[in-house]
């Protein structure tokens, strides 16, 4: 996700740049008059669009990359706290409850006897 904040945000600042190098006369469609606007150096160009930028990164900031941070720490600090006996749900909707904790994996009992071992990513819900 964050490589395509990173593309989009470049794909922005390109676009941005060569409008400010035009001059903005592509969407007018007529010359000005004013020097300064003939040929603008990329350092103004750049502070002209920063603020944009700025804008744009604190967006994708609050409404993608910082609530699954949170979603991230949350899934976490339930498979931390996972004990034996445990009633669980995996990402493929199946309950169970844990027999065994190892590193990286948990055995659930689905069924009287019935023991399946999952990778501790795949538990979504502790009940």
């Amino acid at each position: 996700m964050k490589n395509l904040v990173s593309i989009f945000i470049l794909n922005l600042l390109s676009v941005s740049f060569a409008f400010a190098q035009d001059g903005g006369n592509a969407v007018q469609g007529q010359v000005t008059q004013n020097p300064q606007m003939q040929n603008p150096s990329l350092v103004g160009a750049m502070f002209q669009t920063l603020p944009l930028v700025i804008i744009i990164y604190f967006i994708f900031y609050f409404f993608v990359s910082r609530p699954q941070e949170q979603i991230n720490k949350q899934k976490k600090a339930m498979i931390d706290s996972l004990k034996r006996g445990d009633e669980v749900v995996t990402s493929s909707g199946m309950y169970g409850r844990v027999v065994l904790i190892t590193d990286d994996t948990v055995l659930l009992e689905v069924f009287q006897g019935a023991k399946i071992k999952f990778n501790k990513d795949a538990l979504v819900k502790k009940l």
